[in-house]
């Protein structure tokens, strides 16, 4: 029986991954901040502490409990102008969508628990760049190049990466995601509410989180996984292809009409 740990199982892509892998047989250690409202193997995690992690690294050690298939899914949102989001929460941000991940994946790895596969679960965003969610973006970004280059760095231990690219899915990501804290700048973007209202709507009208749970399973499958796999409603995967098509020029107008700036 194959031994998956998933970051995030509370709500969301983690819990219906979680649900899904029990079902089919896998023994699944589910981690979060909130104790999920389903059974599972669950223990605490808070990406944004490194001695959390620790923590949590060391109890699998005292268990000796190894992962087969380890799948970085946690996360949080954020939408805010560029000049109106504190450099602390920047560094909040990027510690619970990236740095947290890196370090949970380098100290399994380090510690010889991480056996066969990662699966990074980014976000569209990490190749398009979405207007007042430039830092979540960038986060996404910053999970995407990482996992390429662990692709290629891995390899010699036998572990396969592939990086997922959800596009919007119906999740309460946005109930829980950083928002501007410097007040005094947001005057300057009357354009936020009908930008933060258009995002709300399209992540509500996303795919179910059932739908990236079986593309998920599927991965994990799979003898070799591909570097990147990209998954949600097939408009969004056109998208992804006229981006990266497209003049750039063109794809920032086009960005820009989307969301009516």
């Amino acid at each position: 029986m194959k031994r998956v740990l998933i970051t995030g199982v509370s709500s969301g892509i983690g819990e219906a991954t979680c649900k899904l892998l029990i079902e089919r047989g896998f023994e699944v250690i589910g981690c979060s901040r909130k104790k999920p409202a389903f059974p599972v193997k669950w223990h605490f995690i808070d990406l944004a502490s490194d001695i959390s992690i620790y923590k949590f690294v060391n109890w699998l050690m005292a268990e000796e409990k190894t992962v087969d298939i380890l799948i970085n899914n946690a996360g949080t949102g954020s939408i805010a102008p560029f000049d109106a989001l504190s450099i602390s929460k920047i560094r909040a941000l990027f510690n619970i969508n990236f740095s947290g991940h890196v370090l949970l994946t380098q100290k399994l790895i380090t510690m010889g628990l991480l056996k066969e596969k990662i699966i990074n679960v980014s976000s569209l965003a990490a190749v398009i760049p979405l207007p007042f969610r430039g830092f979540y973006s960038a986060t996404k970004s910053a999970l995407l190049s990482i996992s390429l280059t662990m692709r290629i760095e891995l390899e010699k231990l036998n572990i396969d990466v592939c990086c997922l690219l959800p596009g919007d899915v119906k999740t309460n990501i946005h109930q829980n995601r950083i928002e501007a804290d410097l007040i005094e700048r947001l005057s300057l973007y009357p354009e936020l509410h009908k930008v933060k209202d258009k995002i709300d709507r399209e992540e509500n009208e996303g795919v179910n989180p059932q739908v990236i749970a079986s593309e998920i399973y599927s991965l994990i499958k799979k003898k070799r996984m591909p570097p990147v796999k990209i998954c949600g409603k097939f408009a969004q995967k056109i998208y992804y292809y006229l981006w990266n098509t497209l003049p750039l020029s063109i794809s920032l107008k086009l960005l820009k009409k989307h969301y009516e700036i």
